[in-house]
């Protein structure tokens, strides 16, 4: 019941997915369209990726930069119910807000984690803590290497992704517990 706060809960999943599984920033996140979905160039892949023009933290480049970034098999049929129940498009974002309303799901995103769970913590939730949480789980949980991490997240800074190593197993996992509570918690108010 808390979860239907949001006028549009399909596209709160995937705000989150796009954060917490692709390492998109918010303002990436809500102009990916379904021509952003692309399938990998080798042709015994079945791996699909997210391509976006996002922030330059380098300023090299006032347009942005492009990356290429995973897009989860979880994240793939989230867009595909929503594709299925909006018939986007091809160039019609799947999330249909702006970045203000993404500032504002945040913080009841957080409440209702920190309900679920517990944990206070939660009650500080940020849009950028979905990309922390998208680096952290790649670095400490899967073991991956930093510069693919980087690559595909368009980090730069060796510095700023020390800091995603500092994270220990059992946050990541209560990282986990909330956002597996809250969507978990979203599909039910959808179904």
């Amino acid at each position: 019941d808390e979860i239907s706060v949001f006028a549009k809960p399909e596209e709160v999943e995937l705000l989150i997915r796009f954060g917490a599984e692709s390492g998109l920033r918010a303002d990436s996140s809500i102009d990916v369209t379904p021509n952003n979905i692309v399938e990998s160039s080798d042709p015994d892949s079945d791996v699909f990726f997210i391509e976006v023009w996002g922030k330059d933290s380098t300023g090299e480049t006032e347009d942005g930069k492009y990356r290429k970034t995973i897009l989860t098999k979880a994240t793939a049929a989230c867009i595909s119910r929503l594709q299925q129940k909006k018939h986007l498009d091809e160039d019609e974002p799947f999330i249909s807000i702006g970045r203000s309303s993404v500032d504002n799901w945040v913080p009841k995103l957080g409440a209702l984690a920190a309900e679920k769970t517990g944990k206070d913590d939660f009650e500080h939730l940020t849009v950028h803590d979905f990309r922390a949480y998208f680096a952290t789980n790649c670095l400490v949980r899967h073991g991956m290497n930093m510069e693919t991490v980087m690559t595909v997240g368009g980090w730069k800074d060796y510095d700023t992704m020390k800091r995603y190593l500092s994270v220990t197993a059992d946050h990541a996992e209560e990282a986990d517990t909330a956002i597996g509570e809250v969507l978990d918690e979203d599909r039910q108010e959808t179904e």
